[in-house]
């Protein structure tokens, strides 16, 4: 009786607010897509799973609709610490909310003890969060690669390496990490800045720094450096990397010799650029050198990733850089418009999301802005 009383309500939402059955009343704007009446059993399936209200369902089948065109593109969602604590006690309710929502990946946090099972609870996580992305076809990529003082320390880069190889050894195939997702970030190694490890010897200013050979472009070579490693150490799996909308066009510049898109194409699968910023046509403007230097020759390598976090994770309250404050529908419209002006670049993947807690807040708002 609970199974068709929700149903119920979410037929009833949905005609309530999408004007079921009156042409007249719907919109072009993608806020206002028209929700079918009847549901997916797997869509049935994965709404109980993951615990969603009526109003969240059609939330996700809007967002689903928009971001998989019919299953054309790949998107992710970033999923940190604070996600994998909130949900430790039911991994499978994470991956059909993840599921709902249409994403095709996840860049997942992944510790060491984790990764090595020395956190016995931590690697049994992994193994079964893994295993129901997979059986919801989605890939897993292990976000990893980000220590800045791999910038002073090739053999911190093996570690890694190996800690994914000892994990993947050691579980079944379908609990197998299917690639490492880096970011690696030399525009934040400033001299005495927080992030910059003990012994980097050359620094990134961007006032005195740029120009062909000068430390900027040194520190992009050695990005660039370990990157190669990486992708050697770890093949066959996948390997992705963060990168900044900055360095494409410093290159066209002729300000910079290293950290174009093709060079950084040379080692990674894809890359995806970090446009955050709260209007879409900035986020487009940003991305579009990206994806021009990336050319049409390379088929779905380039992911425009957005922020949807706000006071979460790797945001201390941004709302210069965070979607969040303009709102669910916004971020449909968001959606919408660097769709309609990226497929028409065959090297464009899709978007990605940073990252799923804040997502998740929206998504669960009642009104559009609570």
């Amino acid at each position: 009786m609970k199974k068709v009383l929700f149903y119920l309500a979410f037929l009833l939402s949905a005609c309530h607010l999408y004007s079921c059955g009156n042409d007249s009343d719907l919109s072009d704007d993608p806020a206002f897509i028209e929700v079918p009446k009847e549901l997916t059993e797997k869509e049935k399936e994965l709404s109980e799973t993951a615990e969603a209200t009526s109003l969240m369902l059609t939330k996700a089948i809007r967002f689903k609709n928009l971001i998989q065109e019919n299953g054309t593109y790949c998107s992710s969602v970033y999923i940190y610490s604070r996600t994998v604590s909130q949900y430790k006690d039911n991994p499978q309710k994470l991956v059909a909310r993840i599921a709902l929502l249409g994403f095709t990946e996840v860049y997942l946090s992944t510790p060491q003890k984790s990764l090595q099972g020395t956190d016995s609870d931590g690697y049994q996580w992994l193994k079964t969060f893994i295993a129901g992305a997979h059986k919801q076809k989605i890939t897993v990529y292990a976000l990893r690669l980000s220590d800045t003082r791999l910038y002073v320390d090739n053999d911190l880069l093996y570690n890694e390496t190996g800690w994914i190889d000892q994990y993947n050894r050691s579980v079944a195939t379908n609990e197998k990490i299917d690639g490492i997702s880096a970011d690696l970030e030399p525009h934040i190694l400033k001299k005495g800045g927080e992030s910059t490890p003990s012994g980097l010897d050359i620094f990134w200013n961007s006032t005195s720094n740029y120009g062909i050979g000068k430390e900027n472009d040194q520190l992009l070579e050695r990005t660039l450096n370990l990157l190669h490693i990486a992708r050697e150490e770890i093949a066959p799996l996948r390997l992705n990397e963060a990168i900044s909308f900055l360095y494409q066009p410093k290159i066209n510049e002729k300000k910079l010799s290293f950290g174009s898109t093709p060079q950084f194409l040379q080692y990674c699968h894809s890359v995806i650029v970090m446009a955050y910023y709260y209007k879409k046509e900035t986020i487009w403007s940003r991305s579009k050198p990206v994806l021009t230097a990336a050319g049409n020759t390379s088929k779905q390598t380039v992911s425009i990733c957005v922020k949807t976090s706000l006071n979460t994770y790797g945001d201390g309250g941004d709302t210069n850089t965070s979607l969040q404050p303009q709102g669910w529908d916004y971020l449909l419209e968001t959606i919408k418009y660097i769709y309609d002006n990226g497929r028409s670049y065959t090297c464009f993947r899709g978007m990605d999301f940073f990252e799923y807690e804040g997502l998740e807040t929206m998504w669960e708002w009642i009104n559009d802005k609570n």
